[in-house]
C-alpha cells in the first residue's frame, strides 16, 4: 500500500520547533497553576485557612496561566 501525501499528519509549512512552542504554553499554564496553588498551601498552612488559601491560588493561577496563553497565541499567529 502506498502512502499517500495528501493525508500527512504534518503540515509542511510548521516546523518541528512550532510543536515545541506549543508545548511550552501548555507546561506555562500549568505551571502557573501549580506554583500559585503551592503558595495557597503555604498560606494555609501558616494561616490555618484550609483550603481557601489553595482555591485561591488556583484560581489566580488560571487567570494567570489563561493571560499568558492568550499573548502567547497572539504573538505566534500573528508573527
Amino acid at each position: 500500500m502506498a502512502s499517500n501525501p495528501q493525508h500527512s499528519p504534518r503540515q509542511p509549512d510548521q516546523a518541528p520547533g512550532d510543536w515545541w512552542r506549543i508545548a511550552g504554553i501548555g507546561f506555562e499554564f500549568i505551571a502557573a497553576v501549580a506554583v500559585l496553588a503551592a503558595i495557597g498551601l503555604g498560606i494555609d498552612k501558616w494561616l490555618g485557612s484550609n483550603p481557601w488559601g489553595v482555591l485561591a491560588g488556583c484560581v489566580l493561577g488560571f487567570v494567570v496561566g489563561l493571560t499568558q496563553l492568550v499573548r502567547s497565541a497572539k504573538k505566534m499567529f500573528h508573527d
